[in-house]
């Protein structure tokens, strides 16, 4: 709608232009635009508007009149140097003689003539007018509001209470303040704000409370917000302070990145190195250990293979060395070896081989669980050597198999003893080795028994 209101004169808008087509004349519409611009631009009542005689404003020529408003009180009201365009191309192009500004037009009742009060346009009329364009720009607004939406910007421009109160034709500025109190609110908010020393200090912690959150730095949110509650940092320099900050949000990062990490990987167990048992007797070396979970053999690509028999914890090993490989910096992923040759195969037939295969060659540490469960088959046997080849000399390995190692040569033989020496000369190349003996750790021990009475 304000399109419509603002658009330039000679030149109608695209509401216009509709209602032209749909038979309102050229006349019609610079009416209902003069008398728009007035209401917006004058801060006059509807009543008031529909009162003025072409006398009043000079046909056009002027920007200011002086009305009789209510408790027929004069004042003086002005309006903008774009209504007063909209009112002389309005009354210019008038041909009657009929001496009010706004008046009905009805081909029915014929030309208006000298009786102005026959022709002035109701104030029903200008509602619907006002109704018809206010819908037309899908904004929801009547007469009235107009009048509040001038009043409103010149406030917001820091027009005194009192100037509105003699614009609008308020007779007490209690009406102004009470018509308006939420806007006062709003300017006593901020006089307080900005005039109280702890309410504007408080204003701007909040401010850059804000701005923490909407830049992401949630470390250094939390840091500030904690230093604020405390008097312990009350001694601490600016620059302690600040590093404090600084560590917290690097320290959040990094929390936020490990668990992205950990989440990626999918580990069939929530398993650490600190978890590790080693008073069973398996043949693990807790120096051995401690030195897998450094990494270092991730950092160098070399792979790891664990063997063992059933129920040893191999998985639960590998699951907690991938999880150690991770807090160092590194990508894993798990997955059961029966399970990738299957999803390979799979996307061998819906064209995402190639895709799976650059997504598998990227990761840093990819866990192959039940590794030769059950012979490969040729196929099979190929696309393992494709992951194994695409991985050997740039990324890690870890290998998780019943079988010890001496014994994936038959087994992978079974198929072609060529793509045999080819899996395991690119696999057990430089690689470390975790040979697990002894029972299973999924034995239950049994109950004690109860002192008897």
């Amino acid at each position: 709608m304000a399109n419509c209101w603002s658009s330039q004169f000679g030149k109608p808008c695209d509401h216009e232009k509709r209602s032209a087509r749909a038979g309102q004349g050229l006349l019609e519409l610079l009416r209902d635009r003069a008398l728009l611009h007035l209401l917006l631009s004058s801060g006059m009542r509807r009543e008031e508007i529909l009162t003025l005689n072409r006398a009043d404003v000079e046909d056009g020529w002027a920007r200011s009149a002086v009305i009789i408003g209510k408790g027929s009180k004069e004042r003086t009201v002005f309006w903008d140097t774009e209504t007063q365009h909209a009112l002389k191309r309005y009354l210019n192009a008038r041909t009657d003689q009929c001496p009010a500004v706004f008046i009905r037009l009805d081909n029915q009742r014929g030309v208006p003539g000298s009786d102005g009060e026959r022709w002035r346009l109701s104030p029903q009329s200008a509602w619907l007018i006002v109704k018809r364009y206010s819908q037309a720009a899908g904004i929801p607004a009547t007469p009235h509001a107009f009048r509040h939406a001038m009043a409103s910007a010149m406030l917001n421009n820091g027009a005194p209470l009192s100037l509105i109160q003699d614009l609008l034709g308020h007779a007490n500025v209690s009406t102004t303040k009470t018509v308006y109190a939420a806007y006062e609110q709003r300017t006593l908010r901020a006089g307080f704000d900005q005039y109280n020393p702890a309410a504007s200090a408080q204003a701007a912690e909040l401010e850059a409370l804000d701005k923490l959150e909407v830049l992401g730095l949630f470390g250094m949110l939390l840091g500030v917000r904690e230093q604020l509650e405390s008097s312990q940092y009350l001694s601490l320099s600016f620059d302690e302070r600040l590093g404090l900050l600084v560590d917290r949000e690097a320290e959040a990062r990094d929390s936020r990145r490990l668990a992205l990490r950990l989440k990626a990987a999918k580990l069939r167990q929530e398993a650490s190195v600190e978890d590790i048992d080693f008073r069973a007797p398996r043949g693990l070396d807790r120096s051995v250990i401690m030195s897998l979970a450094q990494a270092n053999w991730v950092a160098a690509h070399h792979n790891l293979l664990i063997t063992g028999p059933t129920g040893a914890g191999k998985s639960f090993i590998g699951c907690a060395l991938a999880h150690a490989t991770i807090r160092r910096g590194h990508t894993a992923l798990y997955m059961r070896t029966p399970r990738l040759l299957a999803d390979l195969a799979l996307s061998r037939g819906d064209g995402r081989y190639v895709r799976r295969l650059a997504h598998l060659a990227k990761i840093g540490v990819l866990v192959l669980d039940d590794f030769l469960l059950t012979p490969p088959s040729v196929i099979e046997a190929k696309d393992l050597l494709e992951v194994i080849d695409d991985r050997s000399q740039v990324r890690s390995t870890l290998v998780i198999s019943q079988l010890p190692v001496e014994s994936w040569h038959p087994a992978l033989a079974a198929g072609d003893p060529t793509l045999a020496d080819a899996i395991l000369d690119r696999l057990v190349h430089d690689a470390h080795r975790l040979a697990l003996k002894g029972g299973s750790m999924r034995r239950r021990q049994p109950p004690e028994e109860s002192p008897s009475a």
